[in-house]
């Protein structure tokens, strides 16, 4: 987000940057750390699952088609010293979006995917919150920013833990799953319409951090249909058409790109369909048999007996 203006109409809605800035870039880090150190612990746990019954991981692969809708949340200032740590400007309206995955079940609990997702972010500027016109405007003969238009193009790496797995693993009726996901994205941000004009500096991919859940439904042995909401933490500050520029530093030639490395924040939720490929999902585990699972009883060499 940028706000244009005098020094005191910028430190209504933001700081002075300082040494936070370091801060900054550690904060970004540690959460990181967190969120992957998590979801790793999860997996060698569900992993030493199937290692401990003796059993061999057969993976499979689905590809995946989703459609849904998305919504501008919020913009996160995490500095130390931050008048708002999350604030929002706008009215957010719902655009639909569409996704497209490829994924590889890894073990019965755990799965990585790979997801296109595409969408658009708008809203009208929201005058009963009382933030201050920014100044750009103002200068432009706009009593307040004129509505914001925003189109998305990302592409996520995640990995997918199936909690029912997790808790009961091999139980014989798995066909409601509740699962959660989290990874990371790359984002090219695409301007559309917006206070401060988009060029050919904004034109590069940002990274986002992107964690949520669902439900999955397994139809029959290929078909599965799947329900996700998912939160998307974007490092950047250009989703909504308003960037904070850096305090005392006129919005004009090369200082227009000294902005805040401020987050912002959407949500999406979509329901779907995947399809199983080259695989048959027919397993045995001791003397039963069920259909859902990614295992197989491993081979025993059998050895004939000499009197």
């Amino acid at each position: 987000m940028m706000l244009f203006g005098s020094s005191d109409d910028r430190l209504l809605i933001m700081p002075v940057l300082n040494s936070s800035t370091m801060g900054l870039k550690q904060f970004s880090f540690k959460y990181f750390l967190f969120i992957v150190s998590i979801f790793l612990l999860i997996t060698f746990s569900a992993m030493g699952q199937g290692i401990g019954k003796g059993l061999k991981v057969r993976p499979s692969w689905e590809i995946g088609l989703s459609l849904g809708a998305s919504e501008f949340l919020n913009t996160i200032n995490p500095n130390a010293d931050a008048i708002f740590e999350k604030f929002n400007y706008w009215k957010p309206n719902i655009n639909p979006a569409l996704s497209l995955s490829i994924i590889k079940s890894i073990t019965p609990a755990i799965s990585a995917e790979l997801l296109y997702f595409t969408t658009r972010l708008s809203g009208s500027w929201d005058l009963n919150k009382g933030y201050p016109i920014p100044p750009l405007a103002i200068s432009e003969g706009l009593a307040y920013p004129n509505p914001f238009k925003t189109g998305i193009n990302q592409l996520d790496l995640l990995i997918s833990i199936n909690l029912n797995q997790m808790v009961a693993p091999n139980r014989a009726n798995d066909k409601w799953n509740l699962f959660i996901k989290g990874g990371i994205g790359a984002v090219l941000v695409r301007g559309i319409d917006a206070l401060y004009p988009y060029t050919r500096a904004d034109k590069f991919v940002d990274y986002a951090l992107v964690y949520g859940g669902g439900f999955s439904y397994q139809i029959n042995n290929r078909l599965k249909l799947n329900l996700d909401v998912i939160l998307n933490r974007v490092e950047t500050d250009r989703l909504d058409g308003v960037r904070e520029l850096l305090p005392g530093l006129p919005p004009v030639g090369a200082n227009s790109y000294y902005f805040y490395n401020l987050k912002e924040r959407y949500i999406s939720s979509s329901i779907g369909i995947t399809y199983t490929i080259a695989w048959n999902r027919q397993t045995h585990f001791g003397n039963s048999t069920r259909k859902c699972a990614v295992y197989e009883k491993p081979k025993v060499k059998k050895v004939r007996r000499r009197y």
